[in-house]
């Protein structure tokens, strides 16, 4: 029981890692574990036990990498260059995840503020009422300085609605979705 704990916690905080990365970050890890092998294949010094094991391992963890390269007769210039060529693939890969990550969270910000200003409008408005019914008696001088007051507010909330919709879109400008290859 107490021995199995600690291995019960390990597993536990392993998927809770998964669940907590990115799709960015897990790539990452993949790519770079991917290269990691080829680079032990690459390596004159590692054993030949060490490197059927990375042989194995690429071949059932990465066959989408290797494509129809038999990576047990591949020349060294053949491993290198397959590294050469997925590492740019997939750095291109995880700079558009890495943008479309960041424009989500931008977009989720952007809807949060709408629902925001749409909440502070509509109150606006029903205060605008509220101070029409009220002002009924009063003076007009007063009414219309306060009507004036309440729609300034709202002009006001549709200029920060407008500055998020141009923040949203400078953002857009300034990082164009990369065209995979």
């Amino acid at each position: 029981g107490q021995r199995l704990a600690p291995t019960i916690m390990s597993l536990a905080q392993g998927f809770t890692a998964m669940i907590q990365s990115s799709p960015s970050e897990q790539t990452r890890e993949e790519v770079n574990s991917f290269s990691a092998l080829l680079d032990m294949l690459q390596d004159t010094n590692t054993s030949t036990a060490t490197r059927e094991l990375a042989i194995q391992k690429l071949k059932s963890e990465y066959p989408d990498y290797l494509g129809a390269m038999d990576i047990e007769k591949a020349s060294l210039e053949d491993i290198k260059r397959l590294q050469t060529d997925t590492m740019a693939a997939m750095e291109k890969r995880i700079t558009k995840m890495i943008f479309l990550e960041e424009l989500e969270e931008k977009t989720t910000e952007l809807k949060r503020a709408e629902l925001d200003l749409f909440k502070m409008e509509e109150k606006a408005r029903t205060d605008l009422s509220s101070i029409i019914m009220f002002n009924s008696g009063n003076s007009i001088n007063t009414m219309d300085i306060q009507i004036a007051n309440q729609e300034l507010y709202i002009q006001k909330i549709k200029d920060e609605q407008s500055e998020i919709k141009k923040t949203q879109d400078a953002y857009l400008e300034a990082n164009p979705i990369i065209e995979e290859t």
